[in-house]
């Protein structure tokens, strides 16, 4: 894990850093669009060539990577 000069978290995004994601894994949307809330923490269901999670509105939706970076323990505010 990776940490700026203030001791936070550089977020790994798992598009840009081409990171596999599995089933399960957890991970953080970047955005606040297409029902997601940014910084909020969201379980895998499948990733094959998209991610799918249960978004906001409670439906099993597939996204983009880029949408989401790679949860490393970090500490979610508001959540």
């Amino acid at each position: 894990m990776k940490t700026d000069r203030w001791g936070d978290i550089i977020p790994i995004n798992c598009h840009s850093q081409e990171v596999k994601v599995s089933s399960g894994d957890l991970l953080i949307a970047n955005t606040s669009d297409f029902d997601l809330t940014e910084g909020k923490v969201y379980v895998c269901k499948t990733s094959y060539c998209d991610i799918e999670v249960v978004n906001d509105k409670g439906k099993l939706e597939r996204y983009s990577y880029e949408w989401f970076d790679v949860y490393q323990g970090n500490i979610v505010k508001g959540y």
